[in-house]
């Protein structure tokens, strides 16, 4: 990854439990992606701009390691 992004800063992630899913053990879970000091190049210029930079993305998981077999099946009782 350093050398994809240029930097030698760590890569921070966040995960947090949005909803539990109706299979048992398994949860809706928001993941957040951080690092300060990503090098991108400005459109087809080759000068560089340096920034933080964060992606953010869901995912059905579950405790046992797997994906859900309904992945957005909420449940409602929780």
């Amino acid at each position: 990854m350093a050398e994809v992004f240029r930097s030698r800063k760590p890569i921070e992630v966040d995960v947090e439990r949005t909803a539990w899913l109706k299979e048992p053990g398994c949860a809706r879970l928001k993941v957040t992606t951080r690092q300060a000091a990503v090098v991108a190049p400005v459109g087809k210029d080759p000068k560089s701009v340096t920034s933080d930079q964060q992606l953010v993305y869901a995912i059905s998981y579950c405790e046992s390691g797997t994906f859900p077999n309904e992945p957005l099946a909420m449940a409602s009782d929780r």
